[in-house]
């Protein structure tokens, strides 16, 4: 019973969260737009669950092309098995995860620029089922908890030896020592 209220406030409290940033977020970018797609229009990378049930979707276009996709809802696995299988989907999708064993997680994917922040509890609602918060923001550098990298330079070709030095045609030409005198 206390797991179940301690979900719930969990959940909550993300939620509330969520929303106080969006409105800092809506407040810094006056231009900025808010919208609810459908489940199919979000991007892949979200990892979210087979059979994913939204309970809800917000989408904020922050402009200049960085967008937030603030997601949560129900899949029809335990939130155990969810949590072993999130990890490995997220790596496999190419983010860096730091997960905290608790059902936490957080993953920055360098060449998209992007940061995920997600959390897998038991829902509330259906046993054996397990609810999903997912929070993605495009256009972040990496938080100070992951390293700057640099991506690595394309191979180049390996260094072809330089062919031996011919002599230029303006060299003034060696001399030769004076003969020796004869006796």
């Amino acid at each position: 019973m206390f797991l179940v209220i301690g979900a719930v406030l969990l959940v909550t409290t993300f939620l509330i969260l969520v929303g106080l940033v969006s409105l800092f977020a809506l407040a810094r970018r006056p231009n900025a737009s808010v919208s609810t797609p459908s489940v199919s229009d979000l991007p892949h990378e979200l990892a979210l669950c087979d059979n994913f049930k939204p309970g809800s979707i917000v989408l904020i276009d922050l402009g200049k092309g960085d967008k937030r996709y603030t997601v949560t809802g129900d899949c029809p696995v335990s939130a155990l098995a969810l949590r072993d299988a999130y990890d490995t989907r997220l790596q496999a999708l190419g983010w860096v995860v730091h997960n905290d064993g608790n059902g936490n997680f957080a993953g920055y994917e360098y060449e998209r620029r992007e940061l995920l922040t997600a959390s897998v509890n038991d829902s509330s609602s259906t046993a054996n089922q397990s609810n999903l918060s997912v929070d993605m923001v495009t256009g972040q550098d990496p938080p100070p908890d992951f390293p700057r990298i640099r991506p690595s330079p394309s191979p180049s070709p390996s260094p072809r030896p330089s062919p031996s030095p011919s002599p230029s045609p303006s060299a003034s030409p060696k001399r030769s020592p004076p003969p020796s005198p004869s006796a």
